[in-house]
């Protein structure tokens, strides 16, 4: 693999030089990062990966109700007709930015990967929803 000037491949730089673009103006509030940060994961998540099911749901439990995304796998284990392991994936971005949105690939390379349902919270987030509102939501 060739590397640039900077000992980097390049794909790496390309994602540095995206990510440093889309840094957002500390003046937008956390409205600004979360669509900054939407813009710069974009880009991760191309190609998607193809699987058997991709399923946005919601749970409702205790009056609150959280949304949520189930991957399935195309693929059969070599145990017969059991269930499938699941993996409850909570996205990063410190409880302020971040969603299923901008960690489906992720998500996907998960799925796809270990072969096991992934199911993605889509937890509220701060500043709007305080500690420990996003925890307590999963």
């Amino acid at each position: 693999m060739a590397l640039d000037a900077e000992g980097l491949a390049p794909g790496v730089a390309e994602a540095l030089r995206i990510s440093a673009s889309l840094t957002p103006d500390a003046g937008d509030g956390a409205a600004g990062m979360r669509a900054a940060y939407a813009a710069e994961r974009a880009w991760w998540n191309e190609p998607v990966i193809d699987l058997a099911s991709v399923t946005d749901g919601v749970l409702n439990q205790d009056g609150r109700t959280v949304g949520i995304r189930v991957y399935r796998p195309g693929v059969s284990l070599p145990f017969g007709d059991a269930p499938l392991p699941a993996l409850v994936f909570l996205h990063g971005g410190g409880f302020v930015v971040g969603s299923l949105d901008t960690h489906d690939r992720i998500m996907r390379q998960l799925c796809r990967r270990s072969r096991a349902v992934v199911v993605g919270v889509d937890y509220p987030l701060a500043p709007e929803h305080p500690h420990p509102a996003p925890l307590d939501a999963v």
